[in-house]
């Protein structure tokens, strides 16, 4: 197994989806969390590929983009299907995720009118997006069968962020909420999601502790 050290910020958002699919397949890693002047003067020496986070030390190597990590540590967790046509169907629930990722910001930066806004907007069209995730669901396990794949991760975060903005919001699709609870309760999810650190002042000074 490649020695794996992974970088980002100490938020819940591109790396997330990351970290769960580690948790699960039980792949060792190093965690490397940054910000502030540290962060600016890293990027200013252009340490990071494309000047922008997560970024992943693989074996030495540094590489970035929060899809292309996602499906190799997926590979390396044996959650990415080994058929062409049943990881397309893993890569289209995996992307829907990141089409949805718009609430990373609103939760994780935006604070008063422009968090009222960008909540508002983005909040007003989630029932379609959650009424087609429901439809693609149908009586499945999970999204691509009775076996989770990465995919069903990078929904899972963004349904668990919509919920710190609207615990209410998944009153209406009573199966995404059941789904939610397989996910957690998913060996190394479960320790994962109940050590990280809380997401706390949303909407007003948003951080995590």
């Amino acid at each position: 197994m490649p020695k794996l050290v992974l970088t980002y910020f100490t938020v819940r958002a591109r790396a997330e989806a990351l970290r769960m699919i580690l948790a699960h397949g039980k792949v060792e890693y190093e965690f490397v969390s940054t910000g502030g002047e540290a962060y600016g003067k890293a990027k200013a020496e252009g340490a990071f590929p494309f000047d922008q986070l997560p970024v992943m030390d693989i074996d030495g190597e540094r590489l970035g983009q929060s899809g292309a990590l996602s499906r190799y540590c997926a590979k390396l967790a044996g959650l990415y299907p080994s058929d062409p046509l049943a990881a397309l169907r893993a890569d289209e629930i995996f992307e829907m995720g990141q089409e949805m990722s718009g609430m990373n910001p609103i939760v994780n930066i935006f604070t008063g009118e422009l968090f009222e806004t960008k909540k508002a907007e983005y909040m007003g069209g989630f029932p379609k997006k959650a009424q087609a995730l429901v439809k693609r669901l149908g009586e499945k396990k999970f999204f691509c069968g009775d076996e989770v794949t990465y995919g069903d991760f990078s929904v899972y975060h963004v349904l668990d962020m919509v919920l710190l903005l609207d615990e209410k919001a998944l009153v209406d699709f009573p199966t995404l909420v059941a789904w939610m609870g397989r996910v957690a309760e998913l060996s190394g999810v479960k320790e994962y999601l109940q050590t990280r650190a809380r997401v706390v002042g949303v909407g007003t000074a948003p951080r995590t502790e």
